[in-house]
Formats: structure tokens, sequence, C-alpha cells
């Protein structure tokens, strides 16, 4: 296991895209046994499946909570 601080708390925050890159750029600014390469490849494509998660179960527009309540009262207002 490769510990990165950096990259855990990406992954914490659910930053997935942030997180894989990170994992990729450690693959080239250290020297990594095989099996160390192998853990941080595993793990970029762990945050890249979670990102396709968070993608699949999103909205299709893509936004929440105050910005869909503005836009949808200027949609009213483009209708009225």
């Amino acid at each position: 296991m490769v510990n990165d601080p950096i990259a855990l708390s990406l992954e914490k925050r659910k930053l997935w895209r942030r997180a894989a890159t990170r994992w990729t750029d450690l693959l080239t600014s250290r020297e990594l046994t095989t099996s160390e390469m192998e853990w941080v490849l595993a793990r970029k494509e762990y945050c890249l499946r979670k990102v396709q998660r968070t993608e699949q179960g999103s909205d299709a527009s893509g936004l929440r909570g105050k910005d869909t309540f503005i836009l949808s009262g200027y949609k009213a207002k483009l209708i009225n």
C-alpha cells in the first residue's frame, strides 16, 4: 500500500477525479515497486469507477438546490 495523505484526503472528500489524477502523478514522481505500482493503479481505477457511479446517479441538469430553484423561476418568467 502506498500512503499518500493528499490522495486519501481527496477521496475522503469524494473528489474522485482529483484523487485519480493524484494517484497517476504518484506513478511517475516516486520510486515504486511493482506491487506498489499495481496498488496505485488499482486505487486510481477505484476512483474512476466512483466517478462513473456518481454521474449515473445525478439528475440530467447536474444542478441541485438553490441553482435549480433560480433556474426554475427563470423558466417560469420565460413561459409567462
